[in-house]
């Protein structure tokens, strides 16, 4: 991981970020069918490993206008 400038961080501020992040997780358990929105501009999010076939879309609106500028389907198969 680096900076803008791509000097590598400090790995006591990769421990001291990851800290700060761990203190604020929010688990969302999912069954099948089920879909969560979220705003990668206003959320960091990630996932647990999970056993299956994944469905991830996403999509890119235009936030002034309100138009979608692009829209992908992603699939995967989790391979263990």
């Amino acid at each position: 991981v680096f900076y803008g400038d791509l000097s590598p961080l400090e790995p006591a501020l990769l421990e001291a970020v990851d800290e700060a992040v761990g203190r604020h997780v929010v688990r969302v358990p999912m069954a099948t069918g089920e879909v969560v929105l979220l705003d990668s501009y206003q959320a960091l999010h990630g996932r647990d490993c999970f056993e299956g076939r994944r469905e991830h879309g996403v999509v890119w609106l235009d936030e002034e206008r309100g138009e979608r500028l692009t829209c992908t389907a992603l699939f995967h198969q989790n391979r263990a």
